[in-house]
């Protein structure tokens, strides 16, 4: 089994993968961390966060190869879902998850990394983002951008407010969807060590890359103007995606 954890950018998605990678490996699964050491595969599976293209052939076609080699481990993504994965998602070979989140949310939280990115003289797509207009217009590309996971009914879509409200139930529904049968206990320990959106005590606390880990910033942070552009500019997306104008 291939799972791929996919999201909309600044939607918990760190958070998300490293719990289901805990996950499956609690049940017996393989931790990709250690896969990925074990297959000398760090040019497929990158990073802390294990990130991979899932539109490339050529890393399909690999992490197809790790899976029938009888091996079920959770990849992160940010790409777009492959139509070989898509299709395959209608069978146990592969399970997509994607974290999402309200998007005028997304829009400040591009802003507060890409301010961080820039001081830490760190260059790529998101540090170009200088003003709230070029961070809306980012985030509506990203939401144009992953029309077959947010619409695909063969995708768990996990809510990033819901994760911060109740992470215990959201990862109960992940692991049904991913077919496993953890004890309570199980996943309350691993919750308890990832929980605390932005608490730097938790384990891996780097790995999960707050900004601050809240819900509905927009309400309190943007100005009257700011909302009525990324309502007009997003309705169809808050429309489509559970959240109200």
């Amino acid at each position: 089994m291939i799972v791929v954890a996919g999201s909309l950018k600044k939607s918990g998605s760190g958070w998300l993968f490293n719990m289901t990678n805990e996950l499956l490996g609690q049940e017996g699964k393989d931790d990709v961390r250690s896969l990925r050491d074990r297959k000398r595969n760090h040019d497929l599976i990158r990073g802390e966060n294990c990130q991979t293209n899932v539109r490339k052939p050529g890393n399909v076609l690999r992490l197809l190869g790790l899976h029938f080699q009888g091996h079920s481990f959770v990849v992160k993504t940010h790409s777009r879902l492959s139509p070989v994965l898509h299709a395959l998602s209608r069978t146990e070979v592969c399970r997509p998850i994607h974290s999402i989140r309200d998007p005028r949310d997304v829009v400040l939280s591009l802003l507060d990394h890409a301010t961080r990115l820039r001081e830490a003289g760190t260059p790529n797509s998101i540090a170009s983002i200088e003003s709230f207009e070029e961070s809306l217009s980012y985030t509506k590309h990203l939401l144009d951008s992953q029309t077959v996971w947010l619409t695909s009914p063969h995708v768990c879509t996990v809510q990033y407010e819901s994760l911060i409200m109740d992470p215990l139930k959201q990862m109960e529904r992940v692991a049904e969807f991913l077919g496993l049968d953890p004890s309570t206990e199980t996943l309350k320990a691993i919750v308890n060590r990832y929980v605390g959106s932005g608490n730097k005590n938790v384990v891996d606390a780097h790995r999960m890359h707050f900004n601050k880990g809240r819900a509905d910033r927009y309400q309190e942070e943007m100005s009257e103007d700011e909302l009525n552009r990324c309502n007009q500019a997003l309705g169809p997306w808050l429309t489509k995606l559970g959240y109200s104008l």
